[in-house]
């Protein structure tokens, strides 16, 4: 077959997004055609151009966001609710108000690590400039970097959430100062 795309682009963005499909739409898709000369049919395949950490480091975000929202629910707040959605039940030592704002800042948290995974889904396409990655980037790297050793001093390296931002992190400066 002869065409204006590369299969093995589709293949492998196909392989990475199967089953979240709900993000493709945001990428940079372009219409590619191929021709087979004997039967002169015509097919047409979606080339998606990303950059592999960035892409990768999305992905990570995303999935932090889910285990700290999930894991939070059932190992804290689940013991600190008296039959309603918000917890209220913080003992003798916090007040309502208290847990209440607690488990607000908790599940915001992971709405703002999915708003990073957005950026770096669109830093990860090719059209993105190389001022855009070096700002947007730079600053998800230090937030990252920053959360990372905040849990990493606050927990005495207990909790692995310092590994998972620290891994985004990492991916985010491979994805902005290498070239993949």
């Amino acid at each position: 077959m002869r065409g204006t795309c590369h299969i093995h682009d589709l293949q492998s963005a196909q392989s990475i997004w199967k089953g979240l499909l709900v993000f493709r739409r945001t990428f940079s898709q372009v219409g590619c055609e191929n021709t087979d000369p004997k039967s002169g049919t015509t097919t047409t395949a979606l080339r998606i151009e990303m950059n592999p950490y960035l892409l990768s480091a999305g992905v990570l975000a995303i999935l932090v966001g889910l285990v700290h929202s999930i894991l939070g629910e059932k190992l804290i707040f689940k013991r600190l609710r008296q039959g309603r959605l918000i917890p209220t039940n913080g003992g003798n030592i916090l007040h309502e108000k208290h847990i209440r704002i607690l488990w607000a800042s908790w599940h915001a948290l992971s709405i703002f690590g999915w708003c990073l995974a957005a950026l770096l889904f669109f830093l990860a396409q090719a059209k993105s400039t190389a001022e855009l990655k070096t700002f947007f980037g730079g600053a998800i790297i230090a937030a990252t970097l920053a959360g990372s050793l905040f849990v990493f001093v606050g927990t005495k390296a207990r909790h692995p959430g310092w590994i998972a931002l620290l891994a985004v992190a990492v991916l985010v400066w491979l994805g902005v100062f290498s070239n993949p």
